[in-house]
C-alpha cells in the first residue's frame, strides 16, 4: 500500500488540528528512511508480537497468498492469522501455502480463526484434519460463552 493509500484510510475529522493528511504523507516519507534498521532492531529486542492476517482471509487465491505471504515475512512478521470454515479441502490447500512459504521451524507461527461457526463436535471434525499444519491456536471455534467448549476442543485435539 502506498503512502497515499494509507492515509486515505484514516479520518482525520477530529485531528486536523494536530496534522493534515498532507502532512501525514510527509511523516510517512520521512520516516521510510531507516525503517529497516528500526524493524531489525524491534525484532532483536523482541518487542510485542503481532499478526497479520493480510493473505489468510476467505476467498484469496493461492497466488495471491503466494506474494502476500513473502511480503509479510520481509516487513517483519513471523505470527500469521488464516481465516477458516470454508471446507477441510480448501484449508488444507491454503493452510499447506502458509507453511511452504513460511516453514515450520523458522520461528513463524500459524494461527486460525473460524469466527464462531463451529459446534464443539463441529470444532473437533473440522481441525482434526488440519492439525498436521501446526496451528498455534484457533480463534473463537465455537462461541466465545462457550469456555467447556473450548477446553474440549482443546482436549480432543492435542497431540
Amino acid at each position: 500500500m502506498t503512502r497515499e493509500e494509507v492515509v486515505r484510510y484514516i479520518d482525520f475529522r477530529h485531528i486536523t488540528d494536530a496534522t493534515t493528511p498532507d502532512e501525514a504523507v510527509q511523516l510517512l516519507r520521512e520516516r521510510q528512511v531507516g525503517k529497516a534498521e528500526r524493524m531489525a532492531e524491534v525484532q532483536r529486542n523482541r518487542a510485542v508480537s503481532v499478526y497479520n492476517t493480510s493473505a489468510g482471509w476467505l476467498g484469496y487465491s493461492q497466488e495471491k497468498m503466494q506474494v502476500l505471504l513473502p511480503r509479510n515475512l520481509t516487513d517483519g512478521f513471523n505470527y500469521f492469522k488464516l481465516k477458516v470454515g470454508r471446507s477441510v479441502e480448501e484449508e488444507r490447500k491454503r493452510l499447506h501455502i502458509a507453511r511452504e512459504v513460511i516453514g515450520y521451524d523458522k520461528g513463524n507461527v500459524i494461527m486460525v480463526d473460524d469466527n464462531q461457526i463451529w459446534s464443539v463436535p463441529g470444532a473437533i471434525e473440522y481441525m482434526r484434519p488440519l492439525a498436521e499444519f501446526r496451528p498455534w491456536f484457533i480463534e473463537e471455534p465455537t462461541s466465545p460463552d462457550q469456555v467447556l467448549g473450548h477446553a474440549a476442543v482443546r482436549k480432543s485435539l492435542r497431540g
